[in-house]
């Protein structure tokens, strides 16, 4: 074999391995949904603590907006863990290796099956719509409302949300 073709083939490895670089995406991505997770879960904790004092000290819509602020967050938080569990189960089946335990277990549902990374960012667009509508929902309910324009707005956005909701749910049928 030639210095050429032995250089060629040395490469052609070191290129392919590099692929593994990909495990530092998973392992941070993993790292921080665990975070989200505890994030979330102290979010929710912090509201069922604090739902009898708040009943005893605040009139009900104080009590119901700092609770459900608080509820909100916390399903916020898991969305967001969730967006970094696809995405680090994806890039190690799209780069490293195929995880075969999922199918050993039984049945997997759609939104882990990844096949390319176009079928990845469809996924993680799908759960993201979701934050955007939990955002949207943790904001209106922080917002005052002065006069109609501000509830014409609302409207609005809620006639976006669903419409983005019912556009990817549309295009996931197909």
């Amino acid at each position: 074999m030639s210095f050429k073709n032995k250089f060629q083939n040395a490469f052609q490895h070191i290129l392919w391995d590099t692929r593994l670089l990909v495990i530092i995406a998973v392992i941070t991505s993993l790292i921080g949904a665990v975070i989200m997770l505890i994030i979330g879960a102290m979010s929710v904790i912090w509201a069922v603590e604090k739902f009898p004092h708040l009943l005893s000290s605040a009139t009900f819509e104080e009590t119901f907006h700092m609770i459900a602020l608080k509820i909100i967050s916390g399903i916020d938080a898991y969305l967001v863990a969730t967006v970094l569990l696809i995405f680090a189960l994806g890039l190690y089946e799209l780069f490293i290796n195929k995880i075969t335990i999922k199918e050993a277990k039984g049945s997997v549902p759609s939104i882990l099956k990844v096949k390319n990374l176009e079928q990845l960012k469809e996924n993680l667009g799908k759960v993201i719509v979701m934050i955007l509508v939990v955002l949207f929902f943790k904001n209106a309910l922080m917002l005052e409302y002065h006069d109609t324009k501000d509830l014409v707005f609302l409207s609005f956005g809620i006639l976006m949300i669903s419409l983005a909701l019912f556009l990817s749910h549309h295009k996931s049928k197909k």
